[in-house]
């Protein structure tokens, strides 16, 4: 007997539909299955999770926000992505309470973060750009990289 599929479109102007479905909570980071690509991610105190897709020239393909009643389960995130080629690469976007001094919560929506469970990264910098002769007070290293399945 065929197990039956839960799944969603989930759709922008910008781009062709995503089949997406509720996903497992393991095993952690980014799993290849028969169907697509499963994500999952700790986050104890995350309120809201978005999932950052690029193709392989490191351009943005997608932002799929996770349904915190479809696509969680206690404190993991997850998302299947159906028949997504695996030559995507990723990262997640994470909002929640900002209280650095007090319970050490440092969220920020706006910054794209890398998975702490993937198993390779890919980065766009070029070593001996001029920007690297420039002193910055700014750590910008995970701006350009992402995660790989």
């Amino acid at each position: 007997m065929k197990k039956k599929r839960h799944f969603y479109l989930h759709k922008t102007v910008d781009s062709p539909p995503f089949e997406v479905g509720h996903g497992h909570p393991l095993p952690l980071g980014a799993t290849l299955t028969h169907d697509g690509i499963n994500f999952s991610v700790f986050s104890r105190h995350g309120i809201s999770v978005t999932l950052i897709l690029y193709d392989s020239k490191y351009k943005k393909i997608e932002e799929i926000p996770l349904d915190p009643f479809l696509n969680k389960t206690g404190d993991i995130w997850h998302i299947l992505v159906y028949y997504l080629d695996p030559s995507i690469s990723y990262g997640f976007r994470v909002d929640g309470p900002y209280d650095p001094r007090g319970a050490g919560h440092r969220f920020n929506r706006d910054i794209v973060l890398i998975d702490p469970y993937t198993r390779a990264l890919t980065d766009s910098h070029k070593w001996g750009d001029e920007d690297e002769l420039i002193h910055s007070e700014v750590e910008n290293y995970l701006k350009r990289a992402s995660c790989v399945v």
